[in-house]
């Protein structure tokens, strides 16, 4: 078994949470937050307690071009999930945003948090699926 904690970074943050074997997936949660609220650092130190085998993946941020501010809060929160892996030694990836795509329609129909909470519940899926390929 192995569980993932999910994050589609952004102004709007979506937060998922799935616990998944080769032959089955279970949604702890899934929820979007403002990235001024949330607090990553205490959400990993919940989930870790909670989930000992705990993964992290992230939607990498791969922008060009000059900076906005929507793309400067992106970058802040992927630092702030970055360190709060770091700390709580949680094993962290980022993955590019289309690896999600092939799971997203199965995101949605499981979504309960919206569109950004579906987007991060399409990486978890993703993730799980390729460990276990």
């Amino acid at each position: 078994m192995v569980t993932v904690g999910s994050f589609d970074p952004g102004v709007t943050v979506g937060v998922a949470l799935i616990s998944a074997t080769p032959s089955s997936l279970r949604v702890v949660g899934n929820f979007q937050q403002h990235a001024e609220v949330l607090n990553p650092f205490a959400l990993l130190s919940f989930w870790k307690e909670a989930f000992p085998d705990l993964e992290v993946v992230a939607e990498d941020f791969l922008g060009t071009g000059p900076r906005s501010h929507a793309s400067n809060v992106t970058l802040k929160v992927l630092g702030g999930i970055k360190y709060a892996c770091r700390w709580h030694k949680v094993p962290y990836t980022e993955v590019a945003s289309q690896v999600r795509l092939h799971a997203l329609e199965r995101a949605k129909t499981l979504c309960t948090g919206g569109v950004h909470a579906a987007d991060a519940l399409a990486h978890a899926i993703a993730y799980a699926e390729r460990k276990w390929s």
